[in-house]
């Protein structure tokens, strides 16, 4: 067997530009842990996780207090 046969054909990717809250419907609607980060050439520069944009999110001034949700 190799990675081919068991490896993810459809990518979803994003660019360092997007946004921090555009990549979280991505995971989450998708059931994606990590999702790839390339440049303008499709090179892979990065990986962004479930881990690293809820630690972005908590420490985001854009996040609502939870006093406010109330």
């Amino acid at each position: 067997m190799r990675i081919e046969d068991i490896m993810t054909r459809t990518v979803v990717s994003a660019n360092s530009d997007t946004p921090v809250a555009k990549l979280v419907p991505a995971l989450a609607e998708k059931g994606l842990h990590q999702i790839p980060i390339i440049d303008i050439n499709s090179n892979v520069v990065g990986m962004v996780t479930q881990a690293n944009l809820i630690g972005a999110l908590l420490t985001s001034k854009e996040m609502v207090s939870p006093s406010k949700c109330a």
